[in-house]
């Protein structure tokens, strides 16, 4: 059973990052995009050298911020959406500003995930489940820095504290 740390929106903020990596257990990450602030600062070079270390167990999308200069800064490939099978279910991985839970891709997984709201949230809905992370950085409409944990069993939406703001079944 594989365990994936889901995260979206960090904005440069190496710091908390470091500590999402830290105390989490996870075998696999998934970034949906938004590595940089939305200008240019030191802090964002710190976060993609972070990322492109864990890049063996890191599947990742390009977000909006995610612009032309940082294109080959990366030591792994950036696309906007990709499908990933892992614990027997397809995972479409997207930031959410093309596709999201009202457009979503002509080849969608079971769990589709994309961030770019900066809202965490989770719904099962038919099939399907769609889910957003938040982001750990820089939350929005009210809601808490967050970040998701998936795994054959469950899907969990998370606050920095690792208090559980919603969890999901499955099976």
């Amino acid at each position: 059973m594989h365990s994936i740390l889901v995260l979206s929106d960090i904005h440069g903020d190496i710091d908390t990052l470091n500590l999402i990596l830290e105390k989490e257990n996870y075998d696999y990450v998934f970034f949906l995009g938004d590595a940089i602030d939305y200008y240019w600062k030191e802090e964002n070079k710190e976060v993609i050298d972070k990322l492109s270390n864990i890049s063996k167990i890191l599947f990742s999308v390009k977000g909006n911020c995610d612009n032309f200069e940082i294109d080959g800064i990366f030591n792994f490939g950036l696309t906007y959406i990709r499908n990933i099978t892992i614990n027997d279910k397809k995972v479409t991985l997207t930031h959410g500003h093309i596709y999201n839970r009202t457009n979503l891709p002509e080849e969608c997984g079971q769990i589709f995930l994309s961030g770019h709201t900066h809202v965490g949230s989770i719904e099962k809905i038919g099939d399907r489940i769609i889910a957003n992370p938040g982001s750990i950085s820089k939350p929005r409409g009210g809601s808490s820095r967050s970040y998701i944990i998936l795994d054959e069993e469950c899907i969990v939406l998370k606050k920095l504290n690792g208090e559980v703001i919603k969890k999901v079944e499955l099976k």
